[in-house]
């Protein structure tokens, strides 16, 4: 396996309103941004990680596509802004017949409603591999590979997991993902967070070993449409 660290591409356009001079009276939203900080938000690939820090936020929305996330953004309170946004949301567009170029169109979308809900920086992970089946991991190489360029044209930092979810020879190191070759083990959920250097905001929550409620996550059909967001915040 690769030993490098994962490709991270970064512009840094956005104002670090943490570091504004002691006297500098800031907005409301300003302030409050530097209570809440990190906000982690995805689909059922980030269901069962949980906040590490007082200051981290996990909101999952299970069965959420893409444009299910930036329908969410576009109603949230324009004062919850955090000092910084990570966005995971994997496959689910991929399962229908959505073109690499709508997906990053929606993609794109979805940043523009996320920059004026954070302060620093948003950051975009890669989608994982999947090894259910072969055309899909096609599709997600397209989708990483354009997506690395829209973050970079966005000024957008981009996390690519694909140098430590991958061997040399390409293939996908299964210890990583869950037994459906769809979801990550914890394994697998441990190097995605390593990856964007989130480790110490956030950590696999206990309830991922709860088969029975992972199998009932995991049946598409059961899930409700539209899909209803779930919020994890850590205590003080």
């Amino acid at each position: 396996m690769f030993n490098q660290q994962p490709r991270k591409i970064t512009t840094e356009t956005q104002t670090d309103f943490n570091e504004a001079p002691a006297n500098t009276v800031l907005p409301p939203q300003r302030q409050q941004a530097r209570q809440k900080q990190t906000i982690l938000i995805g689909d059922s690939l980030i269901r069962y990680i949980s906040p590490k820090s007082a200051n981290a936020t996990v909101l999952s929305i299970p069965g959420a596509k893409i444009n299910d996330i930036s329908s969410h953004l576009s109603t949230a309170n324009q004062d919850s802004v955090y000092n910084e946004m990570i966005l995971q949301v994997r496959t689910n567009d991929l399962s229908n017949m959505s073109t690499t170029e709508a997906i990053i169109s929606d993609y794109s979308n979805l940043l523009t409603l996320a920059k004026p809900l954070c302060n620093d920086r948003v950051t975009v992970v890669s989608i994982p591999p999947r090894t259910d089946t072969q055309d899909v991991q096609g599709k997600i190489d397209e989708v990483n590979h354009d997506l690395a360029l829209l973050c970079q044209r966005e000024g957008v930092t981009f996390i690519d997991n694909d140098c430590t979810f991958k061997f040399r020879n390409n293939s996908v190191d299964r210890s990583l993902l869950y037994r459906d070759g769809i979801h990550l083990s914890v394994k697998g959920i441990r190097k995605m967070l390593e990856n964007a250097q989130l480790g110490q905001m956030f950590i696999p929550g206990k309830s991922f070993n709860q088969r029975n409620e992972y199998s009932r996550m995991t049946n598409v059909s059961n899930r409700p449409r539209p899909p209803r967001p779930t919020q994890v915040i850590s205590n003080p």
